[in-house]
């Protein structure tokens, strides 16, 4: 398996004050291959002076004129890397214990830790410890005390402030972008071309909660003895 690195940054926050706040929350990861390190942040570096001059590449920095976002989006796409993410809908989490930031954070951190070490097991994950990222910071501690080493060997965790890492600036975009596409304050009707563009980058996004479709698996053909009630509880 190649050595890969990745980039993660989040959108959104713990609040379940969906009136004012977001509605979902999100963890981007870029995935670059070793080997094409290089050339992803020479590439990175000539979109970032084109479109931000002497700033970062923040989704912040474009908020909702939608159709730079579409063109910086169009140029990053061009790029050699993939995304996965995680996306989680707030508005169906509703246990207690989701009220709380620590007990929030504990469960998206294991979510995460788990689906990125059991596909990338040789990984460098890079995050921001800038402003209030406090979710990354709280996922380098939750990798501090779980990770082990013999288990996921060469695997390693770094934390980079994001003005120093192109990598961590192009999560970051993808992060807002995605919050552009399924959060319900951030979305328009520009959503489903966003979606188009990253779509050709995306290995996978991890909704929570999953939604499963029971009727899809309904079964027609069967002997005497099938159960669909049996069949949708096991599902």
């Amino acid at each position: 398996m190649k050595q890969v690195i990745a980039f993660a940054d989040e959108f959104g926050n713990n609040s379940f004050k969906f009136s004012t706040e977001s509605t979902h929350f999100i963890i981007a990861s870029i995935i670059v291959n070793y080997d094409e390190l290089d050339e992803f942040y020479n590439d990175v570096e000539k979109i970032r002076s084109k479109y931000f001059q002497t700033g970062e590449i923040k989704s912040s920095n474009v908020k909702d004129n939608h159709k730079r976002r579409l063109l910086i989006l169009n140029e990053l796409c061009k790029l050699k890397f993939n995304i996965y993410s995680v996306v989680v809908d707030k508005t169906k989490l509703y246990g207690e214990g989701f009220k709380y930031k620590k007990s929030f954070y504990k469960y998206l951190n294991g979510i995460l830790y788990k689906e990125l070490y059991k596909t990338f097991p040789k990984l460098e994950l890079k995050v921001d410890e800038h402003g209030g990222n406090e979710f990354m910071l709280e996922f380098k501690e939750y990798v501090r005390q779980n990770h082990i080493r013999t288990l996921f060997e060469g695997s390693e965790f770094f934390v980079n402030k994001s003005d120093k890492e192109l990598g961590v600036q192009v999560a970051d975009f993808v992060a807002g972008t995605l919050g552009c596409i399924f959060d319900e304050h951030k979305k328009s009707d520009y959503s489903q071309q966003f979606l188009e563009i990253l779509s050709g980058k995306i290995i996978s996004i991890n909704h929570f909660p999953k939604v499963y479709k029971i009727n899809e698996y309904s079964e027609s053909k069967a002997d005497e003895f099938y159960s669909q009630a049996i069949t949708d509880l096991s599902l």
